[in-house]
Formats: C-alpha cells, sequence, structure tokens
C-alpha cells in the first residue's frame, strides 16, 4: 500500500510538471482518470473508459474549430471510425487504433505541407496560382506525337551531364594505367597513343553511360606491312580484311615486333587478342588500381572480347548499371580502321574487322551540320527504343544508322519540327527491310547488316514494330474519340506500387492458346521502362533467377565444378608423386624418382616416361633427370639434337625438314665410315704419297659416288635441311681424308680433283641457299662459323674458307646501297672501314634475284658499287 501510495504521488507531480501550453482544464482531469483508471476499473474497464474519453475529447476539440476547416463527410467518417472501436474486440481494438494513428499522422503531415505552400504563396503575392493539373491520362490524349517524342528524349534518352562526366573520367584513368603499366612491362612493343571511342564520345549513348571504348593503336612499318581489303582476299567478304608481312626476303621474321605474332604470314587478330588478354587481363594488379580510383574494376576473362568492369566500392553509391570498357585494339592507315574483334570475324583467325562506325558518324554530323537536321537526335531515339525493349535489344546501331543514311538521300526536309514524320518513316523502312531480311550497308552495299539475325529473330523484331505501331496508333484514335476502356491492371507489389495493364498481344489477334509474350503499358511518366514494353516471357524467368542470385550477400556464387585434368608434363612437375632433384646421379633412383603416373615425359627422351628404356637403368638412370642440371641439360640437346649439336642450334630453332636433316645425316656418317674401313683394311697406315690421281680415284671411287648421291637427295630438300646436309657431308668427307694424312701434305699431287669438285659443288649450293631462300641472319651466321671452323680445308684450298662469308640482304651497307643512300659502297662504322665486296658467284646469285623481282634500279645501283674478284666485272 505505501508502495502504491508513493506511485500516486510520483504520477501527480509528473502530472503537474507536464502541462501543456493551450490545454485546459477539462483535458487535464480526463488524462489523469485515464492514468489511474488501471488501479480503480482494471484492465477492462480502463480500455472501455479510455475508447469513451477519447471520442468525447475528440468531440470537445472539434466543437472550438470552425466549421469551414474540414470537410463534413470527412469528419463523420473519421467520428465513425473512432466510435466504432468501442464495440470491437481487444486485437481489433489495438489494430484500428494503430489505422487511426498513421491516418492522423499523416493528415498532420499533409498539413504542414499546405501550411508551407501557402506561406509561400502568401510571401511572393505576384506568382499566379497554377491550374489544377490534368491526369497523367488526359495528358497522353492531348500531347501530339512530335511532343511525346520530345518528351520521351528530354527524360529517357538524353544522359545527364555528371553521369557522361562520370564514366568518361573514370574510363580516362583505366586508360592511363594500362597505357602507364604496358610502357613499363613491354617497353619494346610498338603502340601508339590511347585514347577514347565510341557513342560515349561522340555523344550518341543512350539511356545510361553504361559503356565505353578504350582504342589501341597498333604502330606498324609501312614496308614491311600491307593491309589487304576483304574483296581481294579468299573470304572474299568486304568487312574482312588481312594484313600481310611483306618483303621478307630483305627483312626475314623477327625484323619487327609482331611477327611473333603471325599465322600463315598473316599477322593475326585473334593472337593478338590473347596476347593483350595474358599481358593486361590477366597480369594487372586490378585490386590495386581499385583501390587507387575508389571503385571495383575487375576483368571479364573467358571471351572473346577485351572487357572490364566497374562498379562503386560502397553500396550507397551504388548506380542502376555497371560501367564497361572494352579493349579494342586497331590499325589505321589514312581513313581505314581495322579492329581485332574475333568475335565477329570467327572462325578465321587471321582477318581483322574493317570499321564502318567513323564513316557512318562522320556522315551523319556532316549532314546534320549542313541543314541543320535531327538525324542524330532520331538515331538516339532509335537506339532508346531498342535498348528499352526486349524483342529489339539486339538490333545494333550500324543498321540504324545505315537507315537514316539511306533515307537522307531520299529525303531533304530534316529540320527539328519533322521529327515525328522522319521517326514513323524510320519505323516504316525498318519493318520493310526486316520483311526482306535485308539492310545493305550504306558505304559497303555488298554487305547484309541483318545477316547475322536469325529468320526467328528478325519475324520477332518485325512483329514487334509492326503491332506496336498498329496499337499507339488505334490506342491514340480512340482516346481522342472518349471510347478508350481500360483494361484490367495487375499491381507489380502489394503495398503502393504503382499498376500496369498486362495483356498478352497473341489473343488480340485472335488466335488461341498460351501466349509466349506480354505487352505492359504503363502511363506512369516517373517509370523508367518503356509505355509499350513487350517482354518475353522466358527473359522474365532469366531476369527473375538473375535478381534471386544476385541478391545474396556472397561475393562469389559456385554454380559448376569438377576436378581438373592432369596435362602431360616432365617427370619433375609431376602433380601425385613428389620429385627428388639430384644433380648428376646416374646410378640409381633418387627416393621415389622412378614412380610416374599416364602423363609424366622423360625429360632426356622427349616421350612418355612408361615407354623410355633406360628409366631406371643403372649408369643412365632417366628418372632422376631436371631441366635445372646443366649435365642433364646437355645430355638432353645431345639426345634431342644428335648431329644438329655441332651446329650449335637450339631446340626451338630445330624443326621437322631439320630432324629429317639430322637423320640422313647419322645414316650418311654410317654409311661412309663402312667404306673407308672396307678400303683401308689391308692397306699400309702411312699414305702414298706417289699415288697419282687415277689410282686415287680408283680406290676411293665408291666413296665419290655415296658422297655424290648423298648431295643429290639433298639439293630436293627445303633450303635450311639442304645446308645442314651439303655441310655435314663435307665436313665427315674431309675428316677421312684428313686422318688418312691426304691432307695438309706439302705434296700438291695427293689430293684429288674429285674432292676439291666436290668442295666447290658444297660452297655454290650453300651460297645460293644463303641468297635466294629465306634464311634468318642468325641462321647464316651459325652455318659460317660451322664452315670455318669445323672443316678441314687442303692446302691448296685455303682461299675458300672465306667462300661463305655473304652478307644477308638485311646488311645495313648493303641495303643503304640498294635503296640508293650509299653510292661509293664504303661505310664507316666505329673508326672501322666496311667495303662491299663479294666474290662473283654471290654477285651474279644476286643480280638473278633482282631481276627476277623486276627490281631492275637496285641491279644498277648494286652493280655500280660491288666490288669482286674478277677483273672482267
Amino acid at each position: 500500500s505505501l508502495q502504491r501510495v508513493a506511485n500516486h504521488r510520483k504520477e501527480a507531480m509528473n502530472f503537474q510538471s507536464s502541462r501543456r501550453r493551450g490545454e485546459d482544464g477539462v483535458a487535464m482531469v480526463i488524462n489523469f482518470l485515464l492514468s489511474n483508471a488501471r488501479l480503480v476499473l482494471g484492465v477492462g474497464g480502463a480500455a472501455l473508459l479510455g475508447i469513451a474519453t477519447l471520442a468525447v475529447k475528440r468531440l470537445i476539440e472539434r466543437a472550438g474549430r470552425a466549421a469551414e476547416d474540414e470537410k463534413v463527410e470527412q469528419k463523420m467518417v473519421e467520428s465513425w471510425e473512432e466510435l466504432s472501436l468501442v464495440s470491437a474486440s481487444p486485437t481489433l481494438i489495438r489494430k484500428g487504433i494503430q489505422g487511426v494513428v498513421m491516418k492522423h499522422v499523416s493528415k498532420a503531415t499533409k498539413q504542414q505541407k499546405a501550411d508551407l505552400c501557402q506561406n509561400l504563396e502568401v510571401s511572393s503575392p505576384d506568382v499566379l496560382p497554377k491550374p489544377e493539373a490534368k491526369s497523367k491520362r488526359l495528358q497522353l490524349c492531348v500531347l501530339t506525337l512530335q511532343e511525346r517524342l520530345q518528351q520521351y528524349y528530354s527524360s529517357r534518352v538524353v544522359l545527364a551531364p555528371h553521369e557522361v562526366k562520370r564514366a568518361q573520367s573514370l574510363a580516362l584513368d583505366i586508360c592511363t594505367e594500362i597505357q602507364g603499366f604496358l610502357h613499363s612491362r613491354h617497353p619494346d612493343m610498338p603502340l601508339g597513343e590511347m585514347n577514347l571511342g565510341g557513342s560515349l564520345l561522340d555523344d550518341l549513348q543512350v539511356v545510361s553511360a553504361d559503356h565505353a571504348c578504350l582504342l589501341v593503336p597498333l604502330q606498324l612499318e609501312p614496308t614491311l606491312w600491307r593491309l589487304i581489303p576483304g574483296e581481294e582476299t579468299l573470304l572474299t567478304h568486304p568487312l574482312h580484311w588481312m594484313v600481310r608481312r611483306v618483303n621478307l626476303e630483305y627483312f626475314p621474321r623477327g625484323r619487327c615486333y609482331w611477327d611473333r605474332y603471325l599465322v600463315g604470314g598473316y599477322l593475326s587478330a585473334e593472337a593478338v587478342v590473347n596476347m593483350f588478354s595474358k599481358a593486361v587481363m590477366e597480369t594487372v594488379n586490378w585490386p590495386s588500381i581499385s583501390g587507387h580510383l575508389d571503385c571495383l574494376v575487375r576483368p571479364i576473362l573467358g571471351g572473346p572480347d577485351l572487357r572490364l568492369e566497374i562498379r562503386p566500392e560502397s553500396e550507397t553509391e551504388s548506380i542502376d548499371q555497371p560501367l564497361f570498357i572494352s579493349m579494342l585494339p586497331v590499325l589505321r592507315e589514312s581513313d581505314v580502321v581495322l579492329t581485332a574483334q574475333p568475335e565477329l570475324t570467327s572462325p578465321w583467325v587471321n582477318a581483322w574487322h574493317l570499321s564502318l562506325y567513323p564513316w557512318e558518324t562522320q556522315r551523319l554530323t556532316q549532314l546534320d551540320a549542313t541543314d541543320d537536321g535531327c538525324r542524330r537526335l532520331t538515331l538516339k531515339v532509335l537506339k532508346a527504343v531498342c535498348k528499352l525493349s526486349p524483342p529489339l535489344r539486339h538490333l545494333k546501331t550500324a543498321p540504324l544508322a545505315n537507315l537514316i543514311l539511306h533515307l537522307s538521300d531520299s529525303e531533304n526536309n530534316w529540320s527539328k519540327n519533322s521529327l515525328d514524320v522522319r521517326f514513323q518513316q524510320c519505323i516504316n523502312e525498318l519493318i520493310g527491310h526486316l520483311e526482306q531480311q535485308a539492310l545493305h550497308s550504306y558505304f559497303k552495299p555488298a554487305v547484309n547488316l541483318l545477316s547475322d539475325l536469325s529468320e526467328d529473330q528478325l519475324w520477332r523484331r518485325e512483329y514487334t514494330l509492326t503491332y506496336s505501331r498498329g496499337r499507339y496508333t488505334q490506342r491514340s484514335c480512340l482516346r481522342s474519340k472518349g471510347f478508350f476502356k481500360e483494361e484490367e491492371t495487375i499491381p507489380l507489389s502489394s503495398a503502393g506500387a504503382k499498376s500496369k495493364t498486362f495483356f498478352p498481344y497473341r489473343s488480340m489477334m485472335g488466335t488461341s492458346g498460351k501466349s509466349e509474350e506480354i505487352i505492359i503499358l504503363s502511363d506512369d511518366e516517373d517509370d523508367k521502362d518503356t509505355s509499350c514494353l513487350i517482354v518475353e516471357v522466358e527473359a522474365v524467368k532469366k531476369t527473375d533467377c538473375a535478381l534471386l542470385v544476385s541478391s545474396q550477400d556472397e561475393d562469389l556464387v559456385v554454380t559448376f565444378s569438377r576436378r581438373a585434368d592432369v596435362l602431360p608434363h616432365a617427370r619433375y612437375d609431376c602433380p601425385i608423386h613428389p620429385f627428388t632433384p639430384a644433380d648428376s646421379e646416374t646410378g640409381a633412383p633418387v627416393a621415389d624418382n622412378q614412380l610416374i603416373c599416364d602423363q609424366c615425359f622423360c625429360y632426356i627422351c622427349d616421350k612418355l616416361a612408361s615407354s623410355c628404356g633406360v628409366w631406371c637403368h643403372s649408369g643412365t638412370c632417366h628418372c632422376n633427370s631436371h631441366n635445372k642440371s646443366d649435365f642433364w641439360t646437355s645430355i638432353r640437346n645431345s639426345s634431342l639434337l644428335g648431329e644438329l649439336q655441332r651446329f650449335n642450334f637450339t631446340l626451338s630453332e630445330v624443326d621437322c625438314h631439320l630432324r629429317n636433316a639430322d637423320a640422313m645425316l647419322q645414316t650418311f656418317r654410317r654409311e661412309l665410315s663402312a667404306l673407308f674401313s672396307s678400303i683401308t683394311l689391308n692397306q699400309p697406315l702411312l699414305p702414298d704419297y706417289s699415288m697419282n690421281q687415277q689410282d686415287l680415284g680408283s680406290r676411293y671411287g665408291p666413296v665419290f659416288e655415296w658422297v655424290t648421291l648423298f648431295l643429290n637427295k639433298a639439293d630436293k630438300q627445303n633450303s635450311r635441311a639442304a645446308t645442314i646436309m651439303h655441310l655435314g657431308a663435307a665436313e665427315e668427307l674431309m675428316r677421312h681424308f684428313q686422318v688418312l694424312g691426304f691432307m695438309g701434305s706439302s705434296s700438291t699431287d695427293t689430293t684429288s680433283e674429285t674432292i676439291i669438285m666436290l668442295l666447290h659443288r658444297v660452297i655454290s649450293s650453300v651460297q645460293r641457299h644463303m641468297v635466294m631462300a629465306d634464311i634468318t641472319p642468325l641462321f647464316m651466321h651459325k652455318l659460317q662459323v660451322f664452315y670455318q671452323s669445323r672443316i678441314c680445308f687442303p692446302a691448296e684450298t685455303s682461299a675458300l674458307k672465306n667462300s661463305l662469308c655473304v652478307r644477308s640482304w638485311e646488311d645495313v651497307l648493303l641495303v643503304s646501297v640498294l635503296k640508293g643512300q650509299n653510292v661509293s659502297g664504303v661505310r664507316k662504322d666505329k673508326g672501322k672501314k666496311d667495303v662491299l665486296i663479294e666474290t662473283i658467284s654471290v654477285v651474279l646469285l644476286r643480280t638473278e634475284l633482282l631481276q627476277r623481282q623486276c627490281r631492275y634500279r637496285e641491279v644498277c645501283r648494286y652493280l655500280r658499287v660491288v666490288l669482286t674478284d674478277n677483273p672482267k666485272l
């Protein structure tokens, strides 16, 4: 009881301290009785008393106000809503009180807004009150197509300046980062200045600034490359150009940086794209760039194009769509622009796409500047309509731009007042082209811009445009006559969502069955969708699924996984069995090095380890071999290169022709050794210097016949293999005669004329291949070193030792003479004097090749300057 008395006193003090200004005594007494009714009447009585008191209080408050402040009907409804709570259950009482409270809160908010508006009107008496706004449906009936198109352009087509500026700023930042990375990592890559291009830069992007294009110009030397039009290639497609490597006889492969991306003598667009994908998309530290730019930058891998996705870092700054930046390698020659787009030129890996976008954009701009036309405006409206309508979304910019260019040839009036007429005319023309399944390019009439669309896709787009045009005309006519009847609306959400009208267009055409597509009609101008939108049901389902996945908070969703396949590998790289390296252990396997999987290869034999005959053989033990040991590397080179190791070749320089030449050389070496052994058997160890030429020829006749037969076989091989076989045969022949003691003696009678003739034949054949064939300077240098260091010459033929000192076609002095830049044939380099001197055989070969190529001026320049050992020349 004491506690209850204390509570009564405390509540009385709170009552006295919480008196508000403007409240009368009756309201204060009622509040005090309500606060203490629970103690006297209980819970149920207190509830009934509170409801009754609330009703009396409201009646008292309304009695003191002016009658004209509120509507009579609204007062009656509110009064009955409050009085109806008296006979309700406790649950309904609670829900009813919440509804009444929320209604009064909203009413108070509206009253405050009305007071503010009234204050503004009083403070500015010059501003006249606006007439009551017409309903949106009535506005649609009144607006003409011209006004509707202008309203559509200003509200949905044109981009906000801050949005365009933001997208361009992000694209330029990414451009700077990529260019700096390529200059630091690949300083020898000949690239031009990267810049932005595409619709974002040309003010032709609509709806949203969601994509940009980064142009990466490749720099090609005009003397080494030639752009071939598509009509002149085997593809015969006007948009599929090719880039041919020329002057290979003077500037062999390796002279230009882009030679490493040649496929069949042509620069491969697909190889260039793959290079940029590995060098940029897979290598750049994108998280670091994301932190620097305060946004999330992510490369899109796995596709045929080079694209980046940029999203805001914080969710509060999120936008409707991310920004996609496409990285596009391009080649420019005057007004021709070729792009590396394998998705457009597939399956031709060597083809480059001829971009007509610069020509089309420039032509539209010139025509609009001439007559102040609306061609670009019409193009942007058409692009927005196609972009916001799913059935028309696959119509690209090129067909729409060429449609307007074709129409400009027949129509002269393109003023902005005729926008509605030209828009309807474009729609009619587009429907006609879709019916014919052909829309030819303005600049390349042989190109059908609708060829990439299937017959079903063309029919869907034709039907969409035809039906939308007919429905718009019919609906406008019915609205103007007052006969338009609204369809049944289906709300998109349960609480406060705006409604749209859905009806299947197939049922309106008089057909039966389930509709595959739905037309959405919306009269809400704040809605970002189109007022007439045709949505495929399958697309809606896919969109719903995508939203469900994106609604999750996880950053990564695994949709599919499988166990990785083990590719062929060397034994030391096996992911299943660990490898223990050893430098030169050949006695026995180290640890578990003999264990192999199905894909293990022998490092020495370069074949499957299961087929290696000495995998665990004591003394050779190939299971311990690896690429980090010089011992095993030399054994591998000896095993794989064979006789070619004497030429100091590497494995990367050896092809199938050189391997065939190596096999033939090994056979020749064995047969030649057998012949010499059979001839010298039962012969004295010391040579007989008194032997004449006839006796020497008759004794070693089978040897000379075998060598001649082998040289005849070598002449039938390609240039590189032929030179190897000739020099290898000469080296083996001269080595055997040196062992017999016929080389290097003071007696000149012991040297057979047949040997000298064979040696001259080898020299002339190698010289012809060096001059006439496509042999690189590095390969030629290795041949010259082998010829001078490993072949033993007779004393009387020592002058032949420099016979293979042939200049390559890339020699600086020779090139300057042929181009007419050097008329003396003398060049000084770092104090050394270089004179153009060549043997008569080399001079004849060069003139023969130049005459065959009809380069007569260069023949004359060369013959005026060159010095030779033949005084008759």
